[in-house]
């Protein structure tokens, strides 16, 4: 039995990551002097992985010192004694390669990413403080951008964790100054643990009653609701 529900939650959380995203999609287009092909694509899911990625046919004119910006100025400034002045704009370091496929992490940075902060993906040559190209970022689309804007709003107050369980015991972080209940729920949305009220800065979650099988994790705060999914294998 605990074998059936691990294939389940393994191919319920594969899907996820198929499904679980919110995008926007930036088109490069050609700089004054060079060649820019292929898009940019903010990847957001619902594991909290951020991502700026790059499509297998870009392609640009290699250079010094080229650096990736998300902006919302269509150009950027090179940096004066490190600090970027132009407002709005993050440097996400060196342009990986001139051409094919490349990724950079955004899960880490801080103030954390909002897919809907910056309207333009710019290249720039630091060095010689020199215009390359820009990508411009379409609406977002995606099969969770609801869950997402909401998460993203909040994640600095909330966080659950493992969402595969282990150990029999789950986490909940709170920062912020509401306490909100938590209700675990099965998959078919009946409450199968009794409402814990969360008024620690962390909190341990005891599953050990609970048999193998993915369970909601419901947050219910005065003005909101928020839901989460764990897995216990």
């Amino acid at each position: 039995m605990k074998l059936k529900y691990y294939t389940i939650a393994v191919f319920v959380l594969s899907f996820q990551v198929i499904i679980g995203q919110c995008i926007r999609t930036a088109p490069f287009q050609d700089g004054p002097e060079y060649t820019l092909n292929g898009t940019a694509e903010l990847n957001f899911l619902l594991d909290e992985t951020k991502t700026l990625v790059f499509s297998s046919d870009f392609f640009t004119n290699s250079g010094p010192d080229l650096h990736v910006y998300l902006s919302n100025s269509s150009t950027v400034s090179t940096p004066v004694n490190g600090v970027l002045v132009t407002e709005d704009a993050i440097d996400l370091g060196l342009l990986q390669s001139s051409s094919g496929s490349q990724s950079y992490d955004l899960s880490a940075l801080v103030p954390a990413v909002d897919i809907d902060a910056y309207t333009y993906v710019v290249i720039h040559c630091a060095e010689y403080n020199h215009y390359w190209g820009t990508g411009t970022f379409g609406v977002k689309s995606g099969a969770d951008c609801a869950n997402l804007s909401v998460g993203e709003t909040t994640q600095n107050e909330f966080k659950v964790y493992p969402t595969k369980v282990e150990n029999e015991v789950f986490y909940i972080e709170n920062f912020g100054a509401e306490k909100p209940i938590l209700n675990i729920m099965s998959i078919l949305g009946e409450v199968v643990q009794e409402s814990v009220l969360l008024t620690e800065v962390r909190t341990a979650i005891d599953t050990s009653t609970l048999k193998s099988g993915i369970y909601m994790v419901q947050i219910v705060f005065e003005k909101r609701m928020e839901t989460y999914q764990i897995v216990i294998p």
